[in-house]
């Protein structure tokens, strides 16, 4: 039997465990399928300390089948099946509020945990921290053939702790919009925080991430992989969701009286390193992401930032050919004066 709690939260007893996993879902039963099974292998005998949720929403493909077969053997699923396509933003809302662990890893379906990944990261959670950044690389069908040569497996993990909270933004940057990538510190997250309102950007969960992140006293990164990351299966719009909607909720964390410099810097960063190369991706061929008028979107947020006009304008408006030139020319720049 699937045991769902049909779009509301369960009233589980016992101990609240350490760190919660919550995959979200919508018509991706195949994908869903790896994401669990490499899950649930690294489950075994750490229950107490890990909660599993399934968040579907609202799936009509083999999302339910899937789960099923997963429970039928034991893996212990808190099972959340919406009765409405409430779309993927209030999804992991609903992941995030159903999630008891003190730690919390919204985890995308079509994602894949590492060997020894969470075991790696139950460790690491045994210190205190905001929010832990886990390393990834993409991949495209083989995720284990796809594995980058230079970072085999079996190396000792290694984890970079940081007091500096700019030197952890600097270095996490735009991947803090990555959801697989950050464990988030829910006791930590303002309960006044109006997660409601971040519904719609693209990036609600950086309301929880941000309000851990610039109250912990320190945060990890951890600098081995820990898994990989599905690649061109998204279909949202980068420049709005990346541009607009981001510097709106960094205006909401100003106004929360988080200093803006720490907002300033991620700018700069998605600015030299981001927007260029994947606007000349989407030029090139779209992919996974949506084709908008770049300049538009793009200049009323960034006109007051050198690096737009340096960096992401000519990927806009100059040949493909002579904008990848540009970019080269740039990243050496970047590179000889310490700026990436």
């Amino acid at each position: 039997m699937i045991r769902a709690m049909k779009g509301r939260e369960s009233d589980a007893p016992g101990a609240a465990p350490l760190l919660t996993v919550a995959v979200p879902t919508y018509n991706r039963a195949p994908y869903l399928d790896l994401c669990l099974s490499r899950i649930a292998v690294q489950l075994k005998g750490r229950e107490d300390q890990v909660e599993l949720i399934v968040a579907n929403n609202c799936s009509t493909d083999g999302t339910d089948a899937v789960v099923e077969k997963h429970l039928a053997v034991g893996v212990p699923i808190r099972y959340l099946r919406h009765e409405r396509n409430i779309g993927p933003d209030a999804n992991f809302t609903a992941c995030f509020r159903a999630a008891r662990g003190k730690y919390v890893l919204i985890f995308s379906d079509d994602d894949v945990l590492l060997d020894r990944a969470l075991e790696t990261i139950l460790e690491a959670l045994e210190e205190e921290y905001g929010v832990v950044y886990l390393k990834s690389h993409p991949y495209l069908s083989d995720y284990i053939a796809e594995r980058p040569k230079r970072q085999p497996p079996g190396r000792p993990p290694k984890l970079v702790r940081y007091d500096d909270t700019m030197e952890y933004v600097k270095r996490i940057n735009v991947m803090f919009g990555f959801i697989s990538g950050n464990v988030v510190n829910k006791s930590l997250v303002d309960g006044d925080l109006d997660i409601d309102g971040f519904v719609g950007t693209g990036l609600v969960h950086l309301s929880w991430t941000f309000s851990a992140l610039f109250k912990a006293r320190r945060n990890l990164y951890i600098d081995t992989l820990m898994l990989a990351a599905k690649a061109e299966n998204t279909g949202f719009a980068l420049c709005e969701v990346f541009g607009v909607n981001l510097n709106r909720i960094f205006d909401v964390f100003a106004g929360r009286g988080v200093d803006p410099r720490y907002f300033q810097a991620i700018n700069r960063r998605i600015l030299r390193n981001f927007f260029p190369g994947n606007i000349i991706k989407i030029r090139e061929n779209p992919g996974g992401f949506s084709r908008g008028n770049h300049y538009d979107i793009l200049h009323p947020v960034f006109k007051s930032y050198p690096c737009f006009w340096l960096a992401t304008y000519p990927a806009i408006v100059l040949p493909v050919p002579l904008a990848k030139a540009w970019r080269k020319v740039c990243k050496k720049y970047f590179k000889i004066f310490r700026m990436i």
